[in-house]
């Protein structure tokens, strides 16, 4: 099967790799030129450059003949909104591809759908264009909280995310959010790329939300964990936002 990915950061290295090692190819569409980014210059996979207008976008799922497209672009402003319109308008004119993974990749957004709201703000309007069609088949995808930055950045392929995640080892903080004795959902970036790989694979009809849990627990448990491997932070600098 081919798969077209939209974006080609960090999580579509991921993705790309356990893609093709299912045996799918993969075409990776990006702003960039042609062959720009060597991580994708790999059997399997095709760079193409887009610039996520429509008419590109599918010209590109036509001449590729992919049958699914994975969005992994990350963003929080109105661009966000215009080009996963585009995704969808391209995917329900093409030929072949009527599946369809928006990025989404947060919490249990079926429950909480409105948090966090600089979240909700650029996804709400998505979720509602695809609910309001019946030609393509789409899933929000539900993980939790990636937990590959308390790795040593040589073993990852996820950068630094700062105060982006309560563990921050580049700068040496951690805030915790809440009490941190909430359960929560962790998961391992390959991982995540290898659910999605099983569930464009599976024939079976996606359901609205699709959920991937690696392991639960607090973050003051992986406090603990990552402490006892980072002997440079210290237990009392740890703050609770």
């Amino acid at each position: 099967m081919i798969v077209a990915i939209a974006g080609s950061g960090d999580m579509a290295k991921y993705a790309s790799e356990e893609l093709t090692r299912d045996g799918h190819d993969v075409v990776i569409l990006s702003r960039s030129n042609s062959g720009q980014k060597p991580h994708f210059n790999l059997p399997g996979i095709q760079q193409v450059k887009t610039d996520y207008t429509t008419p590109s976008l599918l010209q590109i799922l036509n001449d590729t003949k992919a049958r699914v497209l994975i969005s992994f672009i990350t963003d929080y402003t109105a661009s966000f909104i215009t080009v996963h319109e585009n995704l969808i308008d391209a995917c329900l004119c093409s030929d072949h591809c009527k599946r369809f993974i928006p990025s989404e990749y947060a919490g249990n957004i079926a429950e909480f759908p409105e948090s966090p709201s600089f979240y909700y703000r650029t996804r709400q309007p998505i979720r509602q264009i695809l609910r309001e069609q019946d030609q393509l088949e789409w899933t929000l995808v539900c993980c939790g909280w990636l937990m590959d930055y308390i790795l040593p950045s040589k073993n990852r392929h996820l950068k630094d995310a700062g105060p982006g995640f309560p563990i921050d080892l580049a700068n040496q903080n951690i805030i915790i959010p809440g009490t941190g004795d909430d359960v929560i959902s962790f998961l391992a970036a390959r991982d995540l790329a290898r659910a999605l790989s099983l569930l464009v694979s599976s024939p079976l009809a996606w359901g609205e939300y699709t959920y991937v849990c690696g392991e639960t627990g607090t973050f003051n448990e992986l406090v603990e964990m990552v402490l006892g491997f980072y002997p440079h932070l210290q237990r009392d600098e740890i703050t609770y936002n």
